[in-house]
């Protein structure tokens, strides 16, 4: 064969490998979500934060998602700057929750009601893993 059929042939089997990766990487992800589902429900039965196994710590990880009731962050602008918190008029929502988060943690850092009151909270619950 010559050079460049050589580097074709190559280049096929490359993108087969790649193919079979990502058909691979579907099926894991699709386990893993059947696998975290059941977690969730078992974490949230039984009280757990996390657990250890095999060199990993499997946890429990908590998201605050935030934005503005109806949509409209206006109200939640003007609560913000009639609260001390004008430096925050171009927030962005991580930013909020963020703030929300820590109000729920201490509450000495807790937001005041008027600006709560312009936003809609909620909570996602994930299970991730790391190295122990």
């Amino acid at each position: 064969m010559t050079e460049p059929m050589d580097a074709a042939k190559r280049l096929g089997e490359i993108d087969n490998s790649l193919s079979d990766i990502r058909a691979s990487e579907r099926q894991l992800k699709n386990e893993r979500k059947e696998l975290e589902e059941a977690l969730l429900g078992f974490f949230e039965e039984h009280g757990v934060q996390n657990m250890q196994i095999d060199g990993r710590t499997v946890y429990l990880y908590r998201r605050v998602t935030v934005k503005p009731k109806d949509g409209d962050p206006a109200p939640t602008v003007e609560a913000l700057r009639k609260n001390g918190y004008g430096d925050l008029l171009r927030y962005n929502y991580q930013t909020m929750a963020a703030l929300v988060r820590e109000s729920d943690e201490d509450p000495d850092a807790s937001l005041p009601p008027e600006i709560m009151n312009t936003l809609e909270v909620g909570e996602v619950f994930t299970i991730r893993s790391r190295k122990s």
